[in-house]
Parts: structure tokens; C-alpha cells; sequence
């Protein structure tokens, strides 16, 4: 009976769990996730905002702690090894074991830590360069919008303004059409 009341407990446990995963995770994707919300959401909300969209990756930093932990694992255990191997049981093999142990361990390491480290730099490369493709199209966008403008601009007449009340007057005009003063020809608008 505590058999089956522990297993109905564990599995209302779990349902419970992945119902509310998935209203989590519908409002994270919906409220904190686009890129448009960003600049509007609190300081703990943009760290989750960066998180779910990979701006940055922790794995990196977890690599790091990982690997010092195992380079003082091999070196602990190696030194250990030493002092600890019996004497009457073959002690030179023990020292041997020890030696390499505290030798090529944290080389071993090192190789296979440096081989994901290449990863990861390769994919954060990877990463850093579509960032800034992505800024320089938006940039040449933004100089193709001015440079349309100025073109578009050069076709529209140059405008006078009124002395007296300050309206505009096409290029070719010499009486403002507001007042009906007579429009001096050193007064341009730039």
C-alpha cells in the first residue's frame, strides 16, 4: 500500500511539475524572450532575456571550474597515491602510478580541455561575426536611407523665408504669399 501511494504521490509530483514548466515557459517566451522587449524589461528579467537568446554562454565558465577541479583531482590523488602505496605490496609500481598520475593527468587534461575550448571559440567567433554583419547591413540600410533623402531633397526647390513673418517661399517666388511682402534675395533657408 505505501508502495502505491509513493508511486501516485511521484507521479502527481510530475505532472504538477511539467503543467507548470509549461506556463512558465509559454510567459518566458511570450513576455521576456523577444528582442523588441528587451529595453523595457527589469535588470534580472534582460540577464534571463540574454540567457534564453544565448548572448553569451556559460558554458565556457563552466569549462573553466571543471577543469581546475579535475587538474587538482589527478594531482590530489597522484601525491596521495605516493605517499600512501604500501611497502611491502610492489611500492615502485605505486610511485610509478603516482608520478603519472601527476604527470601526464593534468596534460591529458589540458588536451581534452583545450580541444573544447576550440570549440567553443570557434561557435562564439561564429557568433561575434553574424552580430557584426548584422550591424553593418542595419548601418549601410541607414546610409542608403540618407543618401535617398538627400537625392529626393535635391529635387525639391530651395525655400526663401519672409522677413516680415517668417513664412516660406519657393525659390522662384518674390512676394510672400502671407503678407505680400516683397522677398529680398540674400534671405535662403539651408
Amino acid at each position: 500500500m505505501t508502495m502505491v501511494t509513493g508511486m501516485t504521490t511521484s507521479m502527481a509530483v510530475s505532472a504538477i511539475s511539467v503543467i507548470l514548466a509549461i506556463v512558465v515557459t509559454v510567459l518566458l517566451v511570450v513576455m521576456v524572450t523577444p528582442k523588441k522587449k528587451r529595453e523595457s524589461l527589469p535588470k534580472f528579467f534582460v540577464f534571463l532575456h540574454d540567457l534564453f537568446n544565448f548572448k553569451y554562454l556559460i558554458i565556457e565558465k563552466i569549462l573553466k571550474v571543471v577543469y581546475i577541479f579535475a587538474t587538482l583531482v589527478c594531482l590530489i590523488e597522484g601525491f596521495l597515491t605516493i605517499i600512501t602505496s604500501p611497502t611491502a605490496y610492489l611500492p615502485g609500481q605505486m610511485v610509478l602510478v603516482g608520478l603519472l598520475l601527476m604527470v601526464l593527468g593534468p596534460i591529458v587534461i589540458r588536451i581534452a580541455f583545450e580541444l573544447m575550448m576550440s570549440f567553443l571559440l570557434l561557435v562564439k567567433n561564429t557568433m561575434e561575426i553574424n552580430n557584426k554583419i548584422k550591424n553593418q547591413n542595419k548601418q549601410k540600410q541607414e546610409t542608403i536611407f540618407e543618401t535617398s533623402e538627400e537625392y529626393i531633397n535635391s529635387f525639391v526647390p530651395e525655400q526663401k523665408t519672409c522677413a516680415k513673418c517668417g513664412a516660406k517661399i519657393s525659390k522662384d517666388g518674390l512676394f510672400c504669399s502671407s503678407c505680400g511682402e516683397k522677398v529680398e534675395e540674400t534671405e535662403k533657408d539651408n
